[in-house]
């Protein structure tokens, strides 16, 4: 049967705000009024805190923003209720009483006077100024602003409605200048190339147009190297603060040349071998065009071009010649090498066996043995001593049988880039662990265990009376306590997998 629990001893009768309707402004007063019945604590948040248990009473608060206030009334029996009022309160709007700038027309590099008020606010900020804005107090300023600009000062309340103001100067600019932009030689013959010389003043920004594309200045004064395809205006346009453009016009003429000559020159280029290579090139007037190769030596006669490439694939490094003949004879030769990358041998080689893979192991004798190899990019090669066919391109493993003895396996190549690079596989035989004596002797009252073993890699006597691993010639003698044990074992463990050998004093 389930029992209800008893209601709570504290009891809120009434908890409530009361203010004038009338004057809710931030800070004004309000009161708190209750009355609680069987409480033995009462506490109002926030900011108020413990209030004196009686059953009845009021509380003034100035709250400066509508506040919830909670009451949390306690009995003896520690249970607590509570109960909640809210204080409204009606945030001024912020006002601008004053923005203004003075004057409102300036000439660059002289100063406005710019002067604000701003009552009721929680926050305020003026646009395009990193200036902190006081609240309340009136207060004057100077600016330099650089271009003609439109300020706004933002004011906000407590509830984060803004109010704004606009206050424009206008700034003359001085005039933009440009005091130089001329071109020598202004006549070039195609294919060669024309310097630029500009000199811009009072500028923000300033960029040549040409054929093609436009090129923007980083320099009031400077030089610009460029060989122009064809004869063409260019245009350097200068922009001030405000945006107003003053712009000049040069024309360079460009005529055929007297011979042949190259526009583009054949760049040296690095290729792997099987990919594709291009040559490109250009003449301006020419009436023959032949490629040779230094390696292979043939002509061939090409179309003649102002702009084209030729592709190929070629198997080794080589240089391509071009060679123009102009309508006056003289021939304009430009040379390109094509150099081949040929990747250098890949090489896998190691020995394994059913527990060890590398280049170096260790097996017991007539453990089963595989050397395993993989060769690519290489012309030939060779495995001494010899394990059988080789094949150039399978990687494979090869059965060795057993092995008797320790075996060094040398792999040679001879690489498609000519290098003959050597590795080496090394297989260890180990014997198994011997024991050659383990006995006892006394002398002069103490008792000692003798021993003598070989192939080994550790070893260990029970129930232990020394550390071995510092017999590394694997002979000595340890003198046992007294009482002595009534037997002792050596046990001697070797290489690889193997079962150690073992023998006891006395022997049983």
């Amino acid at each position: 049967m389930n029992v209800a629990a008893p209601p709570p001893l504290a009891n809120i009768v009434k908890f409530e705000a009361r203010q004038d309707a009338t004057t809710r402004d931030p800070g004004s007063p309000a009161e708190l009024c209750y009355e609680v019945t069987g409480a033995s604590s009462l506490t109002m948040k926030p900011d108020i805190g413990n209030v004196e248990p009686v059953d009845k009473g009021c509380r003034t608060v100035k709250p400066n923003k509508t506040t919830a206030y909670e009451l949390a009334a306690t009995g003896t029996d520690n249970q607590t209720v509570t109960g909640e009022a809210t204080v409204t309160v009606v945030q001024l709007p912020a006002r601008i009483v004053r923005f203004d700038l003075s004057p409102t027309n300036i000439k660059a590099g002289e100063k406005v006077r710019m002067c604000y008020q701003v009552q009721d606010a929680a926050g305020a900020n003026i646009t395009n100024l990193n200036y902190p804005v006081k609240l309340g107090v009136s207060e004057c300023i100077g600016v330099e602003p650089e271009r003609s600009t439109t300020f706004t000062l933002e004011a906000r309340n407590s509830d984060g409605k803004t109010v704004r103001s606009e206050a424009r100067v206008m700034v003359e600019q001085p005039p933009v200048e440009i005091a130089e932009f001329t071109v020598q030689p202004s006549e070039v013959e195609k294919g060669n190339g024309t310097v630029f010389h500009y000199k811009v003043v009072n500028a923000r920004s300033a960029q040549i147009k040409y054929p093609g594309g436009v090129l923007p200045l980083k320099s009031a004064e400077g030089n610009w190297q460029y060989i122009p395809p064809s004869t063409a205006d260019f245009v350097l346009t200068a922009q001030d603060p405000d945006g107003k453009l003053t712009s000049r016009t040069v024309t360079v003429k460009v005529v055929p040349p007297a011979r042949a000559r190259f526009l583009i020159k054949p760049a040296d280029v690095a290729i792997n071998r099987g990919a594709e290579a291009r040559i490109c090139y250009g003449i301006t007037e020419g009436s023959t065009l032949t490629i040779h190769s230094e390696l292979f030596p043939t002509r061939k006669n090409l179309t003649p071009s102002e702009n084209t490439c030729v592709t190929f694939r070629p198997n080794v490094t080589d240089t391509y010649t071009l060679t123009a003949t102009g309508p006056d004879g003289t021939p304009v030769p430009a040379s390109a090498k094509v150099t081949v990358i040929i990747p250098p041998p890949l090489v896998k080689f190691y020995a394994q066996s059913a527990t060890q893979q590398g280049i170096q192991i260790g097996i017991l004798r007539g453990d089963q043995t595989q050397l395993c190899y993989g060769v690519a990019n290489v012309e030939s090669f060779t495995i001494t001593p010899t394990v059988g066919d080789l094949q150039l391109s399978t990687p494979r493993c090869v059965n060795l049988g057993e092995l008797e003895k320790d075996t060094v396996y040398t792999l040679r190549v001879v690489g498609s880039d000519k290098t003959t690079p050597t590795y080496h596989v090394t297989i260890r035989v180990y014997p198994p662990p011997e024991i050659l004596s383990f006995a006892g002797r006394s002398q002069a009252g103490h008792n000692y265990l003798c021993f003598q073993y070989r192939y080994f890699s550790r070893a260990e006597i029970s129930p232990r009376v020394a550390d071995l691993s510092r017999y590394t010639n694997g002979s000595g003698c340890v003198e046992v306590p007294s009482p002595p044990s009534p037997s002792y074992t050596l046990k001697v463990y070797g290489r690889g997998k193997v079962e150690p050998a073992v023998s006891r004093f006395p022997r049983r």
